[in-house]
């Protein structure tokens, strides 16, 4: 199941992100929207919200650290463990 969920919000998301894009009739109702597209791109590449624990490996490590050291876990978890086997490699 989690896999399954996983696979549709990153198709939902890649839909979202191209329609995004269109530039024929607007889909929404902003302006300046191309310009921050291409400068998002720009700054974060094609995909600014990445999922999968592969792309947000040093973030999720960063958390980590944050959470032993304000107290809120005891130890450490491996990064792995966070997630059901399926979505480790993501």
């Amino acid at each position: 199941i989690a896999k399954s969920l996983y696979d549709a919000f990153d198709a939902s998301k890649a839909r979202a992100l191209h329609a995004m894009g269109e530039t024929g009739a607007p889909r929404y109702m902003f302006p300046l929207l191309p310009g921050y597209l291409e400068e998002t791109r720009d700054v974060f590449g094609a995909d600014p919200w990445q999922y999968g624990v592969s792309a947000n490996r040093k973030t999720l490590e960063t958390l980590m650290g944050y959470l032993v050291q304000q107290g809120i876990i005891a130890h450490s978890i491996p990064i792995e463990e966070l997630f059901v086997p399926e979505l480790r490699n993501t």
